[in-house]
């Protein structure tokens, strides 16, 4: 099918839609989900190469609660869907949130989150602030990625309970320094 197909198949069907997964149309599946409603839809899976319009995307789809995305332009949601969203699956953005925005982010989420990933980000750009403390007391798996003391700066800020899965992808550029790793919780 081409693109035009799959519009014109999926926007007269959204109503009834409770699962997209897809590969390469993340902009098809976003202008979808932007002029029709899609009252049953609880996932969005997308796959492939494409940049996922998530700064733009404000779904009317009250019931959506997991996003797999590979890779969004940023990390911006509206309001109203961070609160009700369970997993939240990112592995690349385009650009990059300070590391103030990406725990503003993770905050939003902090109500209702269960599975979370993503990357921390490359570069930085300002100091490490002092994190504050998230309490993410529906969180079973987490996974961050990127420099090691910028993860270690977001691990320090999120409280969780004692059986979650973590898995923490770091890679650390300096020479080893104990500080750069600190994951004292005190």
């Amino acid at each position: 099918l081409d693109d035009g197909a799959v519009y014109q198949l999926l926007s007269k069907n959204i109503h009834r839609v409770r699962r997209i997964s897809c590969v390469d149309m993340c902009s098809l599946i976003a202008d979808v989900l932007e002029a029709y409603v899609a009252p049953v839809l609880e996932e969005l899976r997308m796959s492939g190469e494409d940049v996922f319009p998530l700064s733009t995307f404000s779904p009317e789809a009250p019931r959506l609660s997991r996003l797999y995305l590979p890779s969004v332009d940023q990390l911006k949601l509206p309001t109203e869907l961070w609160a009700t969203i369970t997993v939240f699956s990112v592995q690349h953005v385009d650009i990059e949130p300070s590391p103030k925005g990406i725990l503003r982010v993770i905050n939003a989420l902090a109500p209702s989150i269960e599975i979370l990933r993503l990357p921390c980000g490359l570069t930085l750009r300002e100091p490490l602030p002092a994190p504050p403390s998230i309490t993410l007391n529906h969180l079973e798996d987490l996974a961050l990625s990127g420099p090691a003391h910028y993860c270690a700066f977001v691990l320090k800020a999120l409280e969780f309970g004692p059986y979650v899965t973590v898995l923490f992808d770091a890679y650390h550029h300096e020479p080893y320094s104990p500080l750069a790793l600190d994951l004292d919780r005190r």
